[in-house]
Formats: structure tokens, sequence, C-alpha cells
């Protein structure tokens, strides 16, 4: 059988790549990847994943496989390095866990070629075939099983896929922007922890543990909120702790009352409705509790035809995309014609509505708002679609 390789061309590395015959296979610590297929057995693979373990399955096709696997490494490469496990299915109506891969050309030479190829500049990483591994703890023959081993790039611009860099982030894939113009990663003078309602904190961390498998334990709200960077450390001169400040989208997010008044008095959401106008001055968090959420939320009784996770997506959206350099609000408009929502700013040079569904941002609007949210719900997605500012 002949295995045909389909990469286009802008992506293909110049260097010579076929494999012709048996090549020495690089050592590795077994001992690490044994416990990983022990935890796998009892525990997902959602649940065993880690800052650096990615677990992947087989995929429909060789290049589902082949895409799903070089930007796992190239997300873990940007990142600290790490491992990534081929091989084992994960989720509801997947049949076996371990299996024999389904692609007759998978092996380990094609993993390598396909990572050298699909990532820009390529990844240098070793493919290990460990189906006697497999067979060992699991005391069952005939399953295929492989382990990429990625360290941590040597490349200050670090790797990109389809033209495209990301980065490990806890256990999610993000796009890296390399120029950033984010208003909301700026600190705010004088704005601490104490500044935040602890209230909204405490609902985040419970809305990430209910969205997300294994939800980290954090020790406290600071180490939440750093994990989130929305807050930074600061060592005062003749000090031995460090006092953490606040971004400004820690104060959109979860910032008291009196605080948004006195750092951000243009911030509100401005409700229309036939019956008149609400004005809602309060955090992020505790916007869209009142609006999507709850007993007697303020949309989501007008609109029952709509998911709540769609309405609570959209209202979101509105928040992380809009232009925090204008001091002006986020209006939505509820009448008999439907739902319209308008956030301040515009779209980034070169983007129109008519091409906005293919637009690939040059930098993102607000990456540290869009990675807090993203830490409490599960329905944001990864990479905003007009961002600028």
């Amino acid at each position: 059988m002949h295995c045909i390789f389909w990469y286009d061309i802008g992506w293909m590395s110049l260097a010579p790549l076929p494999f012709h015959g048996k090549e020495r296979e690089p050592p590795f610590d077994a001992n690490c990847v044994r416990t990983i297929i022990t935890e796998l057995i009892a525990s997902s693979a959602d649940e065993v994943e880690s800052e650096e373990l990615e677990i992947k399955g087989w995929c429909r096709s060789e290049r589902d496989l082949a895409d799903h696997v070089s930007e796992a490494c190239a997300c873990l490469a940007n990142a600290a390095g790490g491992l990534v496990l081929v091989g084992v299915a994960d989720g509801q109506n997947v049949g076996r866990k371990f299996s024999p891969c389904p692609h007759p050309c998978v092996t380990r030479p094609w993993l390598t070629t396909s990572i050298h190829n699909l990532t820009q500049p390529p990844v240098e990483c070793a493919v290990h075939d460990i189906g006697w591994l497999a067979a060992e703890v699991l005391g069952v023959q005939g399953n295929d099983l492989f382990v990429v081993r990625v360290p941590r790039t040597r490349h200050i611009s670090g790797h990109a896929v389809k033209g495209i860099s990301k980065i490990r982030i806890g256990k999610q894939c993000q796009t890296q922007y390399v120029a950033e113009d984010d208003r909301t990663r700026v600190t705010v003078p004088e704005v601490s922890i104490d500044d935040l309602s602890a209230a909204s904190i405490d609902w985040g961390i419970s809305q990430h543990a209910r969205h997300f498998k294994n939800a980290t334990a954090w020790a406290d709200r600071a180490e939440f909120l750093a994990q989130a960077r929305l807050v930074e450390p600061q060592l005062l001169d003749e000090e031995y702790l460090p006092r953490w400040r606040a971004s400004l989208a820690a104060l959109l997010l979860f910032g008291k009352v009196r605080t948004l008044e006195e750092y951000v008095p243009a911030f509100e959401t401005l409700v229309i409705t036939p019956e008149g106008t609400t004005r809602i001055r309060k955090n992020i968090v505790e916007t869209v509790r009142d609006l999507c959420l709850g007993e007697n939320p303020l949309l989501r009784g007008r609109l029952p035809r709509l998911r709540p996770d769609v309405l609570k997506e959209l209202v979101v959206n509105a928040f992380i995309h809009r232009c925090y350099r204008t001091p002006a609000h986020v209006t939505i408009r509820l009448d008999e014609f439907g739902l319209e929502i308008q956030s301040p700013g515009e779209l980034l040079a070169g983007l129109t509505v008519s091409n906005l569904i293919n637009g690939v941002p040059v930098y993102p609007r607000s990456t540290i708002m869009q990675l807090g949210l993203l830490l409490i719900s599960s329905h944001i997605t990864h990479r905003p679609l007009a961002t600028g500012g």
C-alpha cells in the first residue's frame, strides 16, 4: 500500500523528509508514560491531561490526525514543552479507549514527517511507537499507541500551524499573537484584589469547576486570578511579600460597584425594551448573571426560544470584542423584531462585514479579558473573529 502526502506546498518544509528503511528510535523514559496509561484505565483523557500533556484519539482520517497532532505539538513547544499521547479515544460513544489504529499509513516516521511538514518552523520532536508498552500495562495485545516528546522551542517567534501561532495555556490551546494592543492588560493604579468583589470571584471559580472536568483547586482567590493573568505581583521596597496589582480586565470582570464608578465611570450596560431603559452599573460577571442566569434573568425570560448558552455567548462576546479605549456603554435592544447588541469599537483595517467570517485577526482586542472569561465559561470561543482597538 502506498501512502500519499497531501500537504499544501505553502506549509511544507523544504528539508528532505522521506524515511527510507527502519530508523533507530531515540530512547525515552517509559516509567512516566506507563503511569499515564495506568491512570487512563480508570480516568478519562480530560482528567489525565495537564499543561504538559495532550491526549489525542485516532480522528476520522489521516489528515485530521496529522492536523490535530501537529497543532498540539506546536502549542506545547511554544509553552513549556511536554508530551502528546496519540491513540486514546475519549468521550461518549467512542467504544474502546485503546484500539488498533484504523489508518494504515500511520507509523512513527509518518507522524514525524507530518509534524515536520505542518509546523513552521518545524517543531523538533521525538516520536515513539509504544504499542508494546500499552500491551504490557493493559495485558492485551494488538493496540497501537504513540507518544510524541516535544521540547520547549528555541525559536523566539515560536511555531505556527496553517499560519497561526498557538500556545498551550492550562489544558487549552490558544492563539498567540506577536503584536498585541490590549487595553485591558494594563494595571490600574491603586486598585488591588480588595477592590474586587469576593462574591463575583467565588462565582467564577464555581463556574470553572462546573464546566471543566478535573478543575484545579486554587489555594485562594489570588491564585485563581493569577492563573488567569488578571493580576500580577508587585514587590515594593523593604517588603518581603508581594502585593497583587489588578489589571483593567480584573476590574471590569470582578470590580466592586464603587471602584468601577471611580475608575471607569463610563462603563455600564443599557438594556432597552418596549417598557423602558434599564441601566446596569455592575461588573461583567454580575451583569451577565442579571441578564442571562439566575431565577429571573432580564433577557432570558423575554427570549424563551433562544438557547440559554447561545444568549450567554452573545452577551459575553459584546464585552470581549468591544473597544475599551472608547468611553461608551454596551447597548442591548430588545423589541418585537428581535435582539440587537451594540458594543463600542470598529473593525480592523481590511475587515468588512462581508469578509469578517474569513478574517484572521492581527492582534486581539482583549486577550486577558477573554482568558479570564474562558476560565469561567465553556461557551466562549478560543479566538475572536473581529478584534482591534
